[in-house]
């Protein structure tokens, strides 16, 4: 009668990071920034019990922003019901939930590492975030 899934996570990839300063953006005064990053998610599945969710984020530079930045990492995961189309939906949105603040964190790092106030992606709730924006495909 439950209406459980087990979804084990068993590894994550960071597979690229592109960072560019602005140039001309000017870091000494104080301004409020707007950041209007875009996140991407596909779902490939791997084998009878295995797939991968693919998270990525990009940020355009533009005269107001100080850096433009693309970040794409997966994580595997494990998990017998990927066939039940039903839990396979609540499958993809849990993997979401757990790659979601590594994803944040590499941005964080790589923000910091470039020796500029490190950005961190304000918390969200992701699954509705990839619903309202439908900028989600999968391969099953």
């Amino acid at each position: 009668m439950e209406n459980t899934t087990e979804v084990r996570f068993t590894k994550y990839i960071v597979h690229q990071m592109i960072f560019e300063i602005n140039e001309h953006f000017d870091f000494t005064s104080k301004q409020n920034i707007t950041l209007k990053p875009v996140f991407n998610r596909t779902t490939e599945r791997i084998s009878d019990d295995s797939y991968r969710v693919a998270l990525s984020v990009s940020i355009s530079k533009d005269h107001q922003t100080p850096f433009s930045t693309l970040i794409k990492i997966s994580g595997d995961f494990k998990c017998v019901d990927w066939d039940s189309e039903v839990k396979r939906d609540i499958i993809i949105e849990n993997s979401t939930s757990i790659l979601f603040p590594f994803l944040r964190t590499v941005l964080s790092n790589l923000t910091l590492n470039a020796n500029i106030t490190p950005y961190v992606l304000p918390l969200v709730n992701v699954n509705r975030l990839f619903k309202d924006n439908k900028q989600d495909s999968s391969k099953t």
